[in-house]
């Protein structure tokens, strides 16, 4: 002993080395659930082709603006499908190309119409079944279509009084 104290430092680093442990071990879980989070939500917009089979139809409008590829197609807030492709046509219509679920079959008379879906005004596309008995073929183009509202206008002539 010769007079000297015990030192508990290697307790103390013990200490240190198992808070850092613990923190690498808090950290990597953190990464590892972002990654599983990130993964489930890149899958999402392409559940469609992983759940079974699809097909194409179209619809024309005067203005998409705010739709984008990816967003959903519903009806009555049941996901049938996605936008796949946002065109121009010879005659300056925006052409959204949808991607149906093969087993939703849609009646003629059908509209398609542009709605936004929460606070951040992301878009999406409803579909109102018509009462028609023949039904719209892959590749057909949907003849009822309704453009978005452009909150911008409507605000802009309410501020000018245009209302």
């Amino acid at each position: 002993m010769n007079g000297q104290l015990c030192e508990r430092k290697p307790i103390q680093a013990e200490f240190i080395n198992t808070n850092r442990l613990r923190s690498g071990i808090k950290a990597g879980a953190f990464w590892i659930i972002g990654f599983i989070c990130a993964g489930y939500m890149s899958t999402e917009d392409a559940q469609l082709n992983l759940y079974g089979k699809t097909y194409s139809v179209y619809a024309d409008f005067e203005s998409v603006d705010g739709l984008r590829a990816g967003s959903p197609i519903e009806i009555s807030g049941v996901r049938i499908g996605t936008i796949e492709q946002i065109s121009l046509t010879d005659n300056d219509m925006a052409r959204v190309t949808m991607r149906i679920k093969e087993k939703i079959s849609l009646p003629k008379d059908s509209m398609v119409s542009i709605k936004s879906r929460g606070l951040l005004g992301n878009k999406i596309l409803c579909v109102s079944r018509g009462g028609s008995n023949a039904v719209i073929s892959p590749g057909e183009v949907v003849k009822e279509t309704v453009p978005g509202i452009d909150f911008e206008k409507l605000i802009g002539k309410f501020i000018f009084g245009h209302v």
